[in-house]
C-alpha cells in the first residue's frame, strides 16, 4: 500500500552523481549545484513513470470499500457472538437446564465409559 504512494525515484550508481553538492565534477569544471542536480535527476526519470491520477484514485477507492466491507463483516460476526452468548446464558440459568444437569453429566459419563469399552473388546 505504502509503496503506491511514494515518488518514483530513478536507480543511481555512485558514479552517476556526485556524493557532495560541492564536489568537483569529474570531466567536467566546477562544483555541480542544486539547479543541475534536480535537472540531471528529472532527466533520468523516464516519460513512462508519469502518475496516473485516475488509476490511483479507483484503487483507493476500491480499497477503502474492501475495508468498510472488512470492518462490518468483523463487526456482524461479533454482533452474532455476543447474541448467542447471551442465549446460552439464558438456556444455563433457566430451571429445566438447572433441572437436567445431572442427566446430562451422567450421559456423559455413560459416553466415555461407552468409548472405554469399546476399545477394550477391540484390543482382544
Amino acid at each position: 500500500m505504502a509503496s503506491a504512494m511514494r515518488k518514483v525515484r530513478p536507480s543511481r550508481s555512485r558514479e552517476a552523481l556526485p556524493a557532495a553538492s560541492g564536489s568537483a565534477r569529474v570531466g567536467g569544471i566546477g562544483p555541480i549545484t542544486g539547479v543541475q542536480r534536480r535537472s540531471a535527476y528529472h532527466a533520468a526519470v523516464a516519460t513512462s513513470a508519469e502518475i496516473d491520477w485516475k488509476t490511483r484514485a479507483e484503487e483507493a477507492e476500491r480499497r477503502a470499500a474492501e475495508a468498510w466491507d472488512a470492518y462490518h463483516r468483523i463487526a456482524a460476526d461479533r454482533a452474532d457472538a455476543e447474541h448467542y452468548k447471551h442465549v446460552i446464558a439464558g438456556y444455563e440459568h433457566s430451571l429445566s437446564w438447572r433441572l437436567t444437569a445431572p442427566l446430562r453429566l451422567g450421559m456423559l459419563v455413560m459416553r466415555w465409559l461407552e468409548k472405554k469399552v469399546k476399545g477394550a473388546l477391540r484390543r482382544r
